[in-house]
């Protein structure tokens, strides 16, 4: 929540892909909303680190049926939509340039994680179920956030 960040060791936001399928109202609204959320946490963190995971790459292509039911049929359709290329490249854009407004407004604490590197591959594609990754891919991600954790490095995508 964003009431602990003021006293958590260390505080990671990555909540893009749910808001880009279950929770989806729009890349602007997102926009406005993400950016207002970063705000808080970064004046909650009182200039200690907050680090924010980008959307990593996406694969429509790999939303598989799991259920041949309507509601899993509108599941494989959901995925593919919302996790369409151009959907992902907006969201990217729409959270760097969030991250952008909260360090002009005096928050240089906030740090973009970007993964697009270790997710936008074959293997990575090939262990996809279109938004998530399996063991070896997701340790990948981690290992990022934790060594820029670990190393107070500053890894932002642009």
């Amino acid at each position: 929540s964003i009431e602990s960040m003021s006293t958590d060791d260390i505080s990671v936001i990555g909540i893009a892909a749910w808001d880009m399928g279950e929770y989806y109202r729009g890349v602007n609204t997102w926009f406005t909303k993400m950016k207002g959320l970063l705000l808080q946490a970064a004046k909650k963190r009182n200039g200690r680190p907050l680090y924010v995971m980008h959307v990593h790459h996406l694969y429509p292509s790999q939303c598989k049926l799991q259920h041949d039911t309507e509601r899993g049929r509108k599941s494989v359709k959901k995925c593919r939509r919302c996790n369409a290329e151009d959907a992902m490249l907006a969201f990217r854009e729409a959270l760097e340039s969030a991250i952008i407004c909260v360090k002009t407004s005096g928050f240089d604490n906030v740090h973009l994680v970007d993964t697009f590197g270790i997710t936008s591959n074959s293997f990575a594609e090939r262990v996809s179920d279109g938004v998530h990754f399996d063991g070896v891919v997701t340790r990948g991600e981690v290992n990022l956030l934790l060594a820029a954790a670990g190393r107070g490095m500053r890894h932002v995508g642009r």
